[in-house]
């Protein structure tokens, strides 16, 4: 049942006086040295929140707390601690409160089971590095480092910069200050080839990054494109060069296509005689000369069905994209073996990219053209920049490699069928990945068939674009479309529903992910997605993941013998993560390093050794290190879904939904579809979801925060999925009567069974320690919904509008089934 706490029993109780604090002071050591003596094993914590402010609820999770377990918390400008109550706890979770009235400061808190066993300090507050904006470092060239806590409690952040090589430390003048991000611009004395970390304090606490960062030597970005390792461009004719002397042709790397008089073929660029030839040898020789710049005048240039490769070391540059054009692909009907290659790369590129100019498609019959493709290979340091790219109905731009870049540059797409036929097939603008170091920044995207798929991803950035996906790409439901699987929303005959699903975004198995600034919004109607689908952004990261019983372990390894008989068949790929999912250890994940027969090896020591018998998933993480903050959502179907996966370290922060869905966390435990005799579980630690403002205004799609889990099976819970999510200060505006989906209008915390055998209860509580603070839920009819599934969930100081005539509730609490008599354990329901 919920327990109502009043804030008298978190600030009511008596502090310790002065004495008493000295007194626990003076007889900490002797307690230390006798509790070495003792063979029991001290509480941990294994999972905590990054930050806290003064009243905060956080949960801490971990083992060994014991029955009565006692907190005592330490600001950093005091070495006396002080008692904290612990409003809900057991042997592994404990609820407790930053006092209201305790100044803002780096916490250290320590769980005590008695006064002979105690946890180390764990740190709230302290700034948190995760990585760089970019993989190079410059003088003067701006770059950032993301993370946690780098700019709180009104205190003004520092950055060093350390010189790994030579132990140097540079100060830099702090550009931009946020929570998440702090930009920076290197001074000089930047070395080229020495690895930078940072040094970030946030006036609390200061830590040095593991992250790298490499130094280059000052240069020019001579083609605009943010990026430092754009400085390794050749922009200029050699100083030897003589136009006309053959004798000099090494020293040319400007070559003007129509009137180049060194080369043999020569654009036209009238827009009818086919100019590909001729741009194709432009491209050739720049590249045997050590790369350089093919420049094309204004005027149109027609490729045919011809198609260009670019070349190592060379850039495609036009006068620019209002005067230059490039024209290509057929405009009749060429048959169903036709197939071009417009634009690519073939041959693992390095240094290439396409400036100031305009693309544009001429086919209309969705046949097979690749407007631009890497061919097989990989490319590095390549960029698209001030680029108007019409790419037709043909496919996709596709990309993979590492520092990549397309900024400033608009590309449209129109409706499409490519993959399969006019009913089933069609790709969106975008296809990336694998990637590191990838920018997508500044563009204007226009679409209307399937969605941008970043995949693979180390590093990527995805800021200040406009996307905008045209609702024109539908069809008239048959009696064929009324049997789809997942229906959501029913389908009747004769209705207008949308051809082809998918997302504006869909990002998946990405680590230092960044989804910043941008704005999704609709043209052209109303997207009619009645399926499950239609998220604006997506992580759906399904496929690489696991599961396994604990048999043994060591400080660095676990075997799961018990799998099957012999050496097992595991879906493992490389970059996955070993989460341990019940048990002393639960909470903690390692990254897995190699495996032989049923043993994994870890990267580095357990703090809990599991046991025997403990559960673990295992899984390349869906995202790990993710920021999606400061966008802006309008009328899409769903809005930004976590779903399935393993999700680290991930914030969803000061995003505006309108009309647009809401914000869900949805792991998920199933049957695994690729590995026979093996399930599914999916895990999250240390999800914020704040400052979100979702507003349901047309009644078409809900506004909602749901925190759950989807468990099909097994029949019992398996482990506990969610460890630290933190859903504070956000605005729901619902609308009473909106049909819910995928999630009715609230904020939601629940274990969702869709199991085709009885669900039995066994003690393990999927979704646990939830904290939902300081959240609006306006004209909502229920403004929490919990049940069976959710443990110690904290609802705090959270506002309840209810709507005119409608009878609502505040919480609503449901048995996970109906044959069970329980529904949540241990709710703290209040407000100050």
């Amino acid at each position: 049942m919920p327990y109502s706490l009043r804030t008298a029993d978190l600030n009511g109780r008596r502090p310790p006086r002065l004495w008493r604090k000295l007194g626990l002071l003076l007889v900490l050591p002797l307690l230390m040295a006798l509790s070495a003596e003792t063979a029991r094993a001290k509480p941990f914590v294994t999972a905590a929140p990054f930050s806290a402010n003064p009243g905060d609820f956080i949960t801490l999770q971990g083992s060994g707390f014991g029955a009565n377990p006692r907190v005592f918390i330490t600001p950093a400008n005091s070495i006396v601690p002080t008692e904290i109550p612990v409003t809900e706890g057991r042997d592994n979770v404990i609820i407790v409160r930053i006092p209201k009235t305790m100044a803002f400061s780096l916490y250290t808190l320590k769980v005590y089971e008695n006064l002979l066993s105690w946890s180390d300090g764990t740190l709230l507050n302290a700034p948190q590095i995760h990585y760089f904006d970019a993989p190079d470092l410059a003088t003067g060239m701006e770059n950032r480092v993301y993370g946690r806590n780098l700019n709180v409690g009104g205190a003004t952040p520092k950055v060093t910069l350390l010189d790994t090589v030579t132990n140097a430390q540079l100060p830099v003048t702090v550009t931009i200050r946020q929570s998440y991000m702090l930009g920076f611009k290197p001074p000089a004395g930047i070395i080229g080839g020495h690895p930078y970390k940072a040094i970030v304090s946030n006036g609390f606490g200061a830590v040095t990054s593991e992250a790298t960062t490499l130094g280059h030597a000052a240069g020019n970005d001579y083609f605009k494109v943010g990026q430092v390792w754009a400085f390794d461009y050749i922009t200029r004719n050699g100083p030897g060069y003589r136009a006309g002397v053959a004798a000099t042709e090494a020293d040319h790397h400007i070559f003007n296509v129509r009137t180049d008089v060194a080369l043999t073929k020569r654009a036209v660029g009238n827009g009818v005689a086919n100019d590909a030839p001729a741009i194709q040898d432009a491209l050739d020789r720049a590249s045997r000369n050590g790369g350089g710049i093919v420049y094309l005048p204004a005027g149109t240039y027609n490729l045919g069905t011809t198609g260009i490769n670019l070349r190592p070391g060379v850039v495609l540059q036009g006068q620019s994209n209002a005067t230059t054009h490039i024209i290509y692909g057929p405009t009749t009907d060429q048959g169903a073996s036709f197939g071009m290659g417009a634009t690519g790369v073939p041959d693992n590129g390095v240094l290439t990219g396409i400036a100031d100019l305009s693309l544009k498609n001429l086919d209309k019959l969705s046949q097979k053209v690749t407007n631009f493709g890497v061919r097989g290979g990989v490319i590095s340091k390549f960029f698209i920049a001030r680029v108007n790219w019409d790419l037709g109905t043909g496919t996709a731009i596709g990309l993979k490699g590492d520092r990549i870049a397309v900024v400033n540059s608009t590309i449209t797409q129109a409706v499409n069928h490519q993959g399969g036929d006019a009913l089933t097939g069609g790709n969106g603008p975008l296809i990336a990945g694998p990637v590191s170091n990838f920018v997508l920044g500044w563009n204007t995207i226009k679409w209307a068939t399937d969605q941008i798929s970043i995949n693979d991803t180390v590093n990527a950035k995805v800021e200040s674009n406009h996307f905008t996906r045209s609702a024109t790409d539908t069809i008239v439901a048959t009696a064929a479309q009324t049997s789809w699987p997942y229906i959501v929303k029913p389908i009747v005959v004769g209705q207008v529903i949308s051809r082809r699903l998918g997302r504006q975004l869909s990002m998946q198995f990405g680590r230092n992910n960044l989804i910043y600034g941008n704005t999704f919004d609709v043209s052209g109607g109303t997207l009619q997605v009645n399926q499950n689908d239609g998220e604006t952004i997506l992580n759906e990261s399904v496929r690489r993941d696991d599961t396994g019983v604990v048999t043994s372990a060591s400080a660095t390894t676990v075997s799961a013998d018990s799998k099957c008989s012999g050496v097992c068949t595991w879906n493992d790929y490389p970059n996955m993560n070993l989460f341990v999912v019940s048990g002393k250890g639960a909470g903690q994940y390692r990254q897995i390093v190699a495996r032989t027969n049923n043993t994994f090896t870890l990267n580095k020591p357990w703090d809990v050794v599991p046991a025997a018998g403990d559960h673990f998933a295992i899984a390349v993480p869906s995202f790990e290190n993710a920021i999606i903050s400061n966008n802006t959502l309008n009328d899409n179907p769903i809005g930004i879904g976590l779903w399935a996966g393993m999700f680290l370290n991930t914030t969803v922060t000061n995003n505006r939904l309108t009309n647009n869905g809401g914000i869900y966390l949805d792991p998920k435990s199933t049957t695994n579809a690729f590995i026979a005799n093996s399930l599914t579980f999916n895990t999250a630690k240390n999800i914020e979801i704040t400052n979100n403002t979702i507003t349901n205004a047309n009644g078409k799609t809900p506004a909602y925060v749901r925190i759950g889990q989807t468990m099909i099976s097994p029949a019992s819970p398996w482990g506990t999925a969610l460890y630290g999510v933190e859903v504070r200060a956000n605005r729901l505006t619902g609308k009473p009567g909106t049909f819910p989906y995928p999630f009715p209008d609230g904020f939601q915390n629940i274990v969702l069974f869709q199991g085709k055998t009885p669900y039995t209860e066994n003690g393990i509580y999927g979704v646990t320690g939830t904290v939902m603070q300081g959240n609006a839920c306006l004209n909502c009819s229920r403004a929490f919904t919990l049940n069976t599934g959710a443990l110690f969930t904290v609802l705090w100081n959270n506002t309840f509008g209810k709507p005119v005539g409608i009878d609502s509730v505040f919480v609503y609490d449901t048995p996970i089934v109906t044959s069970s008599p329980n529904k949540s354990a241990g709710t703290i329901i209040g407000n100050d």
